[in-house]
């Protein structure tokens, strides 16, 4: 499947460099990964994430750590955050499958938020707006595009 045309057309018109990788359908982070032969901390793991009013925003954080609410509640400055469910996602971003959503707030109308741990990176990788690719560009042009909130909000996953 081909990159999203509504992501596609979103880059192009900022004239943004970057690659696309077809990959066996894979559906979280850490599979995307294995199934490109890419780095974990490369991908991008774009979390659906709502708080008390149900208000939305997407996390961005390397596919190997999780997400840590409380921190990023302090960095939105918000409260009661919790993850999304699929059904939510699913009626909130019709155009992607649940776990699929570029991270743009200019894109989908919800701000994103991208921890820090990929601000010094050179690249990032993200889904393409299905479970079957893989979109990579620099990370200054993510960050340039994207505009996200960069803060520290993930933390390891025992083992990592």
């Amino acid at each position: 499947m081909p990159i999203s045309r509504k992501l596609a057309d979103f880059l192009d018109a900022r004239r943004v460099s970057y690659r696309t990788l077809v990959h066996p359908e894979a559906c979280t982070a850490q599979e995307i990964a294995d199934a490109s032969h890419i780095s974990g901390r490369k991908v991008a793991k774009v979390i659906g994430v709502r708080d008390a009013d149900g208000e939305w925003l997407l996390a961005v954080l390397p596919a190997p750590f999780r997400v840590d609410l409380d921190a990023l509640a302090v960095v939105a400055g918000s409260h009661g955050l919790r993850l999304a469910a699929e059904g939510e996602l699913l009626e909130r971003f019709p155009d992607y499958p649940a776990g699929a959503v570029p991270p743009f707030e200019r894109l989908e109308d919800v701000p994103v938020y991208l921890d820090v741990r990929f601000a010094e990176a050179p690249d990032i990788s993200f889904e393409d707006g299905s479970h079957r690719g893989l979109v990579t560009m620099r990370v200054e042009d993510y960050i340039r595009v994207a505009q996200p909130v960069i803060a520290r909000f993930s933390r390891a996953h025992r083992g990592h």
